[in-house]
């Protein structure tokens, strides 16, 4: 369930926003290049919680004059990023975290945005908590209009995540890779992107058990499209 546009998330976010009245003493403002003339600019903050240390960032979308596209706030800075995707609809799409787990999209022609918030790993009161795959980057296919999502769960192998990006601003379930090929991890750890072959399929870089060491493996189109028809078979029968 995603949690973003809940009451409950917009007032946990208020409470939490007090860290930006605190600005933190290592790397006051950092700047990032992106495509097409755009960069983002982050300014880092830090704040001691009751039982925990708060590190976040304000970050903001500058264009090729420098002037402000779109502004965010980022409630957990580990691993953050920011991504251009040139998408194959002709518009651009930038592809950002506001929290530790789940994503966001924002449209840049038109300003309209997307929040995913995964409401397991922030779970209301008497809810159980639950990891969920935390985002570090992503790698946009336009030939399949699949989007490949790196990460992991917390303390967990490398994994990477495939979700349809056909309509970039709409929710969308997403497939583990492990689930795909090696459910019991019994041949991979990590399971990393590599890029898109331009025919739809992924080459990607696992460790491989067997060898101890990073290996190549190809999952051409047909296998991928077989792979997900599978899961979803299987799914379906339980």
């Amino acid at each position: 369930m995603n949690i973003a546009y809940t009451e409950r998330y917009a007032a946990y976010r208020a409470e939490e926003e007090s860290v930006f009245s605190h600005p933190s003493g290592r790397r006051e403002e950092w700047l990032v290049p992106l495509e097409d003339g755009y960069a983002v600019r982050t300014r880092y903050f830090w704040e001691e919680k009751a039982g925990y240390c708060l590190h976040a960032s304000e970050s903001v979308l500058l264009d090729g004059e420098g002037r402000t596209v779109y502004t965010w706030r980022n409630l957990n800075d580990d691993a953050e990023f920011a991504a251009l995707v040139r998408h194959r609809d002709g518009r651009r799409y930038l592809v950002f975290r506001r929290e530790l787990y789940g994503y966001s999209v924002l449209e840049i022609e038109t300003g309209e945005d997307f929040h995913f918030v995964p409401s397991q790993s922030l779970p209301a009161e008497g809810e159980k908590f639950e990891e969920t795959f935390i985002w570090t980057g992503v790698h946009y296919d336009p030939v399949s209009s699949l989007l490949a999502a790196s990460g992991c769960y917390w303390a967990c192998p490398n994994e990477t995540v495939l979700l349809d990006f056909s309509q970039p601003l709409a929710e969308r379930p997403w497939i583990e890779l492990h689930e795909l090929l090696d459910p019991a991890y019994d041949l991979y750890d990590d399971i990393d992107f590599d890029r898109w072959d331009g025919e739809g399929g992924v080459h990607l870089r696992v460790f491989d058990v067997r060898t101890m060491q990073y290996e190549p493996l190809h999952l051409p189109a047909k296998r991928l499209g077989h792979l997900r028809r599978s899961l979803k078979n299987r799914r379906d029968d339980t």
